[in-house]
């Protein structure tokens, strides 16, 4: 993932770290992609549960792919 992927993926929840706000989704090709609190969108966050299937967008982070939108399907 050079950069911001064109088209939102699709993907489930597979961990989730509420006490320091953020999780990973891992796609539907099996890459995992970390996401913050701050990238899902209309204050789901707290909704979030593992298992959720979720769209996003993603992009090149520090240390591997990084979700920078996120949408709980």
């Amino acid at each position: 993932m050079g950069t911001a992927t064109e088209l939102p993926c699709s993907g489930l929840v597979t961990e989730l770290v509420a006490g320091m706000n953020y999780g990973i989704i891992t796609s539907r090709d099996g890459v995992e992609v970390y996401f913050h609190r701050n990238s899902v969108r209309d204050d789901a966050f707290d909704r979030l549960a593992t298992g959720n299937r979720v769209m996003f967008v993603a992009a090149p982070g520090l240390l591997g792919a990084q979700a920078i939108t996120v949408q709980l399907l």
